[in-house]
């Protein structure tokens, strides 16, 4: 995943040690993630620091320290992410079961809008064929195929429409407007879903939604932790000088510089950093991921098994309403003061409190919510001033609609500035970019492996596991919990490897996550072919069988990104992180195309395969990373 949205991501990954993870980065599965850090003059992160929710050595050390050392937006954020993601994952682990157990009833077919056209462009004459030209048996087996082929095209979307939102926001809306549109869509989409006549619109709501909200909501993270412009850097922007003489800015009132200084400055500890407020950021923001990804299915599973399919695709769009409630409620609430603090950065960017041909700016004019930003610096254009000019009105009417903290209200450089700062396209990197292709490659295959965990892993454990009479959705718990468990023992592992100069490269990480993988399913296949007591398969081999892949999931996700946002040329990173996400999008759509072959094969036959692709992959991964490595100077 990511055209304006690659832009953000990168950036993050960059410059600021994003923490990746699906909700909003690297795949459709919730929350797998890492602190990563870029060492000055390496052309390669190393993933270090991870949240602490799970052990290890934690960033997050002291409750009360953390609610002081961030702005009041960061809990705002990570709130509406618990809910936004409770509705997707809810309605994530029914979708399959929903569309093979009841929606592809040959009853239904003439009640669902579009699904007639929708099976024949996908070749599913099976499902569309009547009673006297297929057996009830075969026809299962087909319904079976095109729900999953319908599961695949619907992940892999997900992930496209992110490009378009980013781009949407970047030069048009904004990223709080278009959170908002992407928020009011899915909660729409989860109603459609509760109706059948409506179940395709539905989904294509939640697509368009998800690309709206996704990256958007991330990107505004990293911008609440961004130093005002021409602070930290070595050159002043337009109209400006670097830094505030010391006693100009003694003149301001202690209550208003404590109240405006950069975000997250209040309450910070000795030594901390924006840098490291910035990754405790990031680590909360992808544990209210798996938070969400991990109540989601045990609710919608409960309500399902008691109240049916309709009202537990209800429940997931009420978290979505609840999410858009506390976005649109809790930026509404700070918008009076962020705006403030906005007229205090904007102030602090200047070399004094008198600007040429203005008089003096007090503290009351800072408090004075009439006043904006803009009235203090004649050279700063922001953002939202642009967006005027298109119709978008002026800063203060997007700030009195909820905008608080909008990072839309950054100064923002002109074109000649970007282009000063990039670098030609230059044919020495040909064989640097193949080899990034290439890396992405194998990520597609691992996706398409991983990515049945949704998909065929649901269908078998309906149908052949003990689970104890607990809804299936609950299967769809237990990544994100593992993903909590696990990631501070990888950091712990992969710290210790590195004091003693063995930590394997980034290529060899992901080789292993393949090799993982494969052992994964390696562990289903030994469960179909020892035999079963009852007749059934033990849910202890269905956890064997997550926990391994979670934790190839962790050698090969967060590392992934964090090494072709890193190796790529300086003037393409956006576009090589594009294509990490691209794999994504491909990923899960052939996960669709193979879950196609689930009905057709032995189940002990199916899981070799998977194995055996994700063992190939891993296998050709290893072979081929000494050439690569080289290739790209790591």
């Amino acid at each position: 995943m990511e055209d304006d949205r690659d832009d953000d991501v990168a950036e993050q990954v960059e410059n600021e040690g994003l923490l990746t993870g699906r909700g909003g980065a690297s795949s459709s599965s919730p929350g797998g993630f890492e602190a990563l850090e870029m060492e000055p003059g390496h052309h390669h992160h190393q993933a270090r620091e991870a949240l602490s929710c799970g052990g290890g050595k934690p960033l997050i050390r002291n409750l009360g320290q953390v609610l002081g050392a961030h702005p009041k937006l960061l809990w705002i954020l990570a709130s509406t992410e618990v809910w936004e993601r409770f509705s997707y994952y809810g309605m994530r682990a029914m979708l399959v079961l929903y569309l093979s157990k009841d929606l592809l009833n040959r009853d239904n077919l003439d009640q669902v809008g579009g699904l007639r056209l929708l099976a024949k462009a996908c070749g599913a004459g099976g499902v569309l064929a009547p009673a006297t030209e297929i057996s009830d048996h075969d026809r299962q087996k087909a319904v079976q195929a095109f729900s999953s082929q319908l599961y695949g095209m619907y992940t892999s979307c997900v992930y496209l429409t992110t490009l378009g939102g980013g781009l949407l926001a970047d030069r048009f809306f904004g990223q709080h407007a278009m959170i908002i549109v992407g928020a009011v869509v899915m909660a729409a989409g989860h109603g459609f879903l509760s109706a059948k006549a409506t179940f395709i619109l539905g989904l294509l709501f939640i697509i368009v939604g998800n690309g709206c909200f996704k990256p958007n909501i991330s990107a505004r993270i990293g911008k609440l932790y961004d130093a005002p412009q021409g602070q930290g850097k070595g050159v002043a922007g337009p109209g400006q000088k670097a830094g505030m003489a010391a006693a100009k800015r003694d003149a301001i009132d202690e209550e208003a510089a404590a109240t405006f200084e950069p975000a997250g400055a209040k309450g910070h500890r000795e030594g901390d950093s924006i840098q490291n407020r910035r990754d405790e950021a990031f680590s909360i923001f992808y544990c209210a991921i798996n938070l969400g990804a991990f109540i989601a299915p045990l609710v919608v599973g409960a309500i399902r098994s008691s109240l049916g399919y309709g009202p537990a695709f209800s429940a997931a769009g009420f978290g979505m309403l609840i999410g858009l409630f506390v976005y649109v409620l809790g930026t509404r609430y700070l918008g009076a003061g962020e705006r403030r603090r906005q007229r205090y950065e904007a102030l602090s960017a200047q070399d004094g409190l008198v600007t040429t041909g203005m008089q003096p700016v007090t503290t009351a004019d800072i408090y004075d919510d009439n006043k904006d930003s803009t009235q203090f610096s004649p050279g700063m254009r922001s953002r939202s001033s642009t967006l005027s000019s298109a119709g978008t009105g002026e800063m203060a009417e997007i700030d009195l609609a909820g905008g608080a903290g909008d990072p839309d209200a950054q100064p923002r450089q002109s074109k000649a500035e970007e282009g000063a700062e990039g670098a030609s396209y230059s044919r020495d990197d040909l064989p640097r970019i193949s080899a990034l292709v290439g890396v992405c490659c194998f990520a597609v295959c691992f996706w398409a492996v991983f990515e049945q965990q949704g998909n065929t892993l649901a269908l078998y454990c309906s149908q052949d596991v003990n689970l104890f009479g607990m809804p299936v959705e609950w299967i769809q718990a237990i990544n994100p919990v593992f993903i909590l468990v696990l990631t501070p023992f990888v950091n712990a592992l992969w710290r210790r490897q590195s004091q003693v100069g063995k930590e394997p490269k980034p290529i060899a990480k992901m080789a292993i996550g393949c090799a993982l993988l494969s052992a994964g399913y390696g562990t289903l296949f030994l469960a179909e072919i020892l035999p079963p007591k009852d007749g059934k398969v033990s849910i202890v081999w269905v956890v064997l069988c997550l926990a391994i892949s979670t934790l190839g999931e962790l050698y090969l996700s967060p590392v992934g990104l964090s090494f072709v946002s890193a190796v790529a040329p300086r003037y393409m990173t956006s576009v090589a992180v594009s294509f990490w996400f691209f794999a994504s999008f491909f990923g899960n759509l052939f996960a669709g195309h193979l879950g196609t072959l689930y009905p057709y094969m032995p189940h002990a036959s199916f899981f070799l395969l998977l194995a055996a692709i994700a063992l190939s992959n891993a296998v050709v991964l290893g072979l081929v990373s000494g050439p690569l490595s080289k290739r790209l100077s790591v």
